[in-house]
């Protein structure tokens, strides 16, 4: 947001840099004007130094330190971190954020493209999502969620409005695992299938990717990753101390961002005691959000209604949900492959008649004992921006019957043929409304 110059301080000689955004735009403005304010109130070495902030010629200007160096991102692709280094950043950002979540701001877009290093020390940058906690927090006037999706804590992803401190807590633990594994914890093609990993998914366990590092830090990661937020730390200052409190850390190996690995996901609510032989997906994506992108996020109540209307929905299934921001449901249900697809099936034919104009599809495939969900999520989403496309371009007197019906792919269609009704219109399996 806006656009940055590098100037000079005539009073003191110093480089800095000057923010600048045009008065023209209504939104914008807005937050730039709460950006400054905000960083006015903050000091602390880790957070990028406020000058002066102002208005001339038709455009509105922040002044901040210049800060010559390159971002945690560059840094991790370039050289990779330690043990020793991922904890020492951590506790660096979590001090950070203490300063800043002692005066009611959250930062709410942490993220290693927003950590710069500058003379050996990290600074936390870009406070144009910041609010004040008590503010209204989901939204911009434009309706659109706000943060990076891949480190957005899920009650972000869901469009909560009553954020707190714990939503940071989840990005610094995305920012730690990414330091100790090489790997982001989330990865995806679009906002969906992040939104999905993330309120679906659990991460790999750190030690499987990084055997250094302690047991005692990879519990800790895994509490920030938690959706729920009540299990995770109460405050950044919390992460600080509890990383402070590690014993002796591996300073030899490092890993580079860029370094292939494993699929990361699982299903956060797979059960230990029963084997899970395979995974099905059902995904309802508002037709606005499956065809152009448009994005209506659900109010406060909407969502609560909407909700509870999906839980009791999909209780005899013994799916798990997650409900996005924008209105996207996704149901995740793990078993004995046909018994998992049938499911699944049929949980998506309950579910349309509370989604009247969306995109439903239904996936499924073989899964491990932990029930893999990166590759499901990515194929699914895949499905559904094929459906939303040969929807608008089918135009026979099939047009309505498709783009109303639920598509389902080919593993699913094996498994549940025999015991539901499937209709395949050009090469394409979908569902039909009945048991057959």
């Amino acid at each position: 947001m806006g656009t940055i110059y590098r100037a000079c301080d005539l009073e003191t000689g110093r480089p800095v840099a000057v923010k600048v955004v045009a008065t023209d735009h209504v939104s914008e403005p807005e937050r730039f004007l709460r950006e400054a304010a905000l960083l006015a109130e903050l000091d602390h070495p880790s957070i990028v130094h406020y000058v002066a902030h102002g208005e001339s010629a038709g455009c509105r200007y922040l002044v901040m330190e210049w800060i010559e160096g390159e971002t945690l991102a560059q840094r991790l692709q370039r050289d990779g971190a330690t043990v020793a280094e991922s904890v020492a950043i951590g506790i660096q950002v979590a001090d950070a954020l203490a300063v800043a979540h002692a005066r009611g701001v959250l930062h709410r877009d942490v993220k290693p493209d927003n950590l710069v290093f500058a003379d050996g020390t990290l600074k936390l940058v870009d406070f144009g999502l910041a609010r004040r906690t008590r503010d209204e927090q989901g939204l911009t006037a434009s309706g659109v969620l706000l943060g990076t999706p891949g480190y957005m804590a899920p009650e972000q992803a869901e469009g909560r409005r009553d954020l707190d401190e714990r939503v940071d807590v989840f990005s610094i633990g995305c920012v730690v695992y990414e330091c100790l594994t090489g790997r982001a914890a989330y990865e995806g093609r679009n906002q969906l299938a992040l939104h999905a990993k993330i309120l679906l998914g659990r991460p790999t366990l750190v030690r499987t990717l990084c055997p250094e590092a302690p047991v005692a830090l990879e519990a800790l990661v895994e509490r920030m990753l938690e959706r729920d937020r009540d299990v995770r730390p109460a405050s950044a200052r919390e992460v600080g101390d509890a990383l402070r409190r590690l014993g002796p850390l591996d300073a030899a190996v490092r890993r580079r961002t860029l370094e292939p690995g494993p699929p990361t996901l699982a299903l956060r609510t797979a059960r230990p005691e029963g084997r899970t032989e395979a995974v099905c997906l059902v995904m309802a994506i508002p037709r606005a959000v499956a065809e152009a992108g448009r994005v209506h996020l659900l109010t406060e109540d909407e969502h609560r209604a909407r909700l509870a209307q999906l839980e009791a929905a999909i209780r005899p299934f013994d799916g798990h949900l997650a409900l996005l921001g924008d209105g996207s449901a996704v149901v995740a249900l793990g078993g004995a492959p046909r018994r998992t697809a049938l499911r699944g099936a049929r949980c998506a034919i309950a579910l349309r008649g509370l989604f009247h104009d969306a995109v439903m599809i239904v996936v499924s495939e073989p899964a491990d004992d932990r029930v893999q969900l990166d590759g499901l999520i990515e194929r699914g989403v895949q499905v559904a921006e094929q459906a939303a496309i040969q929807s608008v371009f089918v135009r026979d007197a099939r047009a309505e019957r498709v783009r109303h019906a639920i598509r389902i792919d080919a593993a699913t269609a094996a498994w549940v043929r025999d015991h539901l009704a499937v209709t395949r219109i050009e090469d394409v399996d979908y569902l039909e409304m009945a048991d057959g």
